[in-house]
């Protein structure tokens, strides 16, 4: 089974971005020292929409200057170790400001929310930025909150700028916020499959392919017992990330409205790398043995001393029979 670990490498998108050496840049060199004991590539999926934003304010900023720097060196650096560089776009940032901290837009967090005009203009121009990074082409794309399908013609913005590649879908997953909409739920049923007019149905004509994140479902009431018992073995002593999270900006009603909403109907349980939830890494590893593709994410941000050593840990257990591999790779492989 060909495993990809995959990482959104963004920073937080609630009140507090938090900052680009303790969500990106340390988080992400204790993975890679890790990994790099089993010879271990990431796909990387880059927010360049808030580097294409780095770019045009850090002559404004010398602590925007700073951070760009910083991201471009650990990019190229990241790029020359092997690892596999690709797109995620959040487009909030194309909205956001700078005034000593980040004052982020909350109206344009989907694509589907900016004017499309605006819209072609910034993905091509923050790709093209990104491509001049690494200096190698990208292929493949995650929609920032996984929301692809609300864009209408999506597929026309992947065929102008040369994506081949989706992995946007998190297996069976729905939500229906002002955040974040997205309907996985009766998703094709492979690993990886062809797709054209909807990014869930598998089309044997179509030139666009999926990468599904790796998920699981579990009755809500199994959830809670493993995640108290999770929670019970999990003592994280440093914390990496110094943000907060788009789900603070929601108020207390709304987030008792969500946490109940999700009780009501199974549990999707993804693959990650990501706090107390990584302690279900090999769980959902199982329900995939008999798959070609498993599909893990992770948020560098979310990183702890003891999520990596989650990680540590199914790394042991599947060294020897998982094949590790990359995006890039893969396309190559099989002439996607």
């Amino acid at each position: 089974m060909n495993v990809f670990f995959t990482i959104d490498y963004e920073l937080f998108l609630g009140g507090n971005t938090g900052t680009v050496r303790n969500c990106l840049i340390r988080p992400l060199n204790a993975l890679t020292e890790l990994l790099d004991k089993y010879q271990i590539k990431l796909t990387l999926f880059v927010d360049a929409a808030y580097l294409l934003r780095l770019e045009q304010l850090k002559n404004r900023h010398l602590d925007l200057q700073n951070d760009y720097d910083s991201i471009v060196w650990h990019l190229i650096h990241l790029s020359k170790c092997g690892h596999d560089i690709q797109l995620h776009f959040h487009p909030q940032w194309l909205y956001s400001d700078y005034d000593k901290m980040w004052k982020l837009d909350y109206l344009h967090y989907k694509m589907s929310d900016v004017p499309r005009d605006i819209l072609n203009e910034s993905f091509a121009n923050s790709k093209k930025l990104l491509e001049s990074i690494v200096e190698k082409e990208v292929i493949a794309f995650r929609a920032g909150g996984y929301s692809l399908e609300t864009l209408k013609d999506f597929q026309r913005l992947f065929s102008v700028n040369n994506i081949k590649i989706d992995s946007s879908v998190l297996r069976y997953a729905y939500s229906d916020t002002k955040f974040q909409k997205y309907d996985y739920r009766e998703v094709c049923s492979k690993t990886l499959y062809p797709f054209s007019a909807s990014v869930v149905k598998e089309d044997l004509g179509g030139t666009l392919k999926e990468l599904p994140i790796s998920t699981i479902r579990l009755n809500s009431i199994l959830y809670v017992l493993l995640k108290n018992k999770i929670k019970r073995c999990y003592s994280p002593k440093h914390i990496y990330g110094d943000g907060k999270s788009i789900g603070t900006s929601y108020n207390r009603c709304e987030r008792i409205k969500m946490q109940w909403t999700k009780l009501m109907h199974p549990m999707v349980i993804a693959a990650t790398m990501d706090g107390v939830m990584s302690g279900l890494l090999q769980r959902v590893y199982q329900s995939y043995r008999n798959e070609d593709n498993f599909v893990v994410i992770g948020h560098p941000k979310a990183f702890t001393d003891a999520s990596l050593n989650n990680v540590a840990n199914f790394l042991q257990k599947v060294n020897g029979e998982a094949i590790f591999d990359t995006i890039s790779s893969l396309q190559i492989k099989n002439h996607l």
